[in-house]
């Protein structure tokens, strides 16, 4: 059963229609033409009806072949009603599951989507639509209400400084603020952790701490060869607003080179969220007073 009916209506009420026409033959018709099935769903029903529905019907096994036409609609037909409950019970939960399906996807691509950049200092005169990125993150920072989430596999000092009054700000608004990166205590990226050290002092010496807290996505096997890491880069405030694009958190990004990304706003961000939640869930819990530990 490939559930054509749903597929092709995708809404319960509509098959439910369907059903009510078919079964209104019972009585008083042994074979009827395909005009009679959309005739009624015209007249009674007040819907522009799709003489589609009828090869539907067909191979669905509610309506028999006796006399093919030149036209769908000039078929003589025979209805299986052994067949009916059975088959209109199954496209109507069909129906159902498309049509919840469709809602929540609706509810998902409902963004407003814009850009921002960052072009090298020498080539500033070409930047003529754009936003900065960097000022871009600060806003979106200072837009949280509740929750920011900060995805980043390199921070440097430069990087990390520019965003601490932000952070900061939020923090004392009651912002939780989780910092995801990458091999924080590997010995290639030591560098990295001046930078995450310097946000996390600034935020005890605020007595802010209770808001802050870092994790790391990067697993090597016994070997030290590298299982997966973290590469995304993308901040998120809430379920409302998000930035993914290539800039690191790093001055060279900020002030050197190329960088582009999207600026993603309404319903359509949650599932960003849905999905950051996974990883920072199997991501490594980090002290910066001691080893990672998970």
């Amino acid at each position: 059963m490939v559930y054509e009916i749903a597929s092709r209506l995708k809404d319960p009420d509509l098959v439910r229609i369907i059903e009510a026409i078919v079964r209104s033959f019972e009585e008083n018709a042994s074979f009827i033409r395909g005009s009679d099935i959309l005739h009624r769903l015209e007249q009674e029903y007040h819907i522009v009806a799709n003489p589609a529905i009828l090869y539907d019907l067909i191979h669905a096994g509610v309506l028999i072949k006796q006399a093919p036409a030149q036209n769908i609609e000039d078929y003589l037909l025979k209805i299986d009603f052994s067949k009916v409950p059975f088959i209109f019970e199954k496209e109507i939960f069909a129906a159902e599951v498309i049509q919840d399906y469709e809602k929540k996807n609706l509810s998902t691509n409902s963004l407003e989507i814009a850009f921002a950049a960052t072009i090298p200092q020498k080539f500033n005169s070409s930047n003529t639509e754009f936003d900065e990125i960097y000022p871009t993150l600060i806003r979106i920072a200072a837009s949280a209400k509740h929750d920011l989430w900060i995805v980043n596999p390199f921070f440097d000092e430069y990087g990390a400084k520019y965003l601490l009054p932000s952070l900061i700000g939020a923090a004392k608004n009651e912002v939780m603020i989780r910092i995801l990166g990458r091999e924080i205590f590997g010995e290639s990226e030591q560098d990295f952790i001046k930078p995450i050290k310097c946000i996390a002092d600034e935020f005890a010496k605020e007595e802010l701490s209770p808001y802050l807290e870092i994790r790391d996505f990067y697993q090597t096997d016994e070997n030290r060869n590298q299982i997966y890491a973290l590469h995304t880069k993308m901040m998120i405030a809430d379920e409302n607003t998000a930035y993914i694009g290539s800039a690191n958190l790093t001055k060279h990004s900020l002030k050197n080179n190329f960088e582009i990304g999207v600026i993603l706003k309404g319903s359509g961000v949650k599932p960003l969220v849905d999905l950051t939640t996974y990883v920072w869930d199997n991501s490594a819990h980090v002290d910066l007073d001691k080893e990672k530990s998970v």
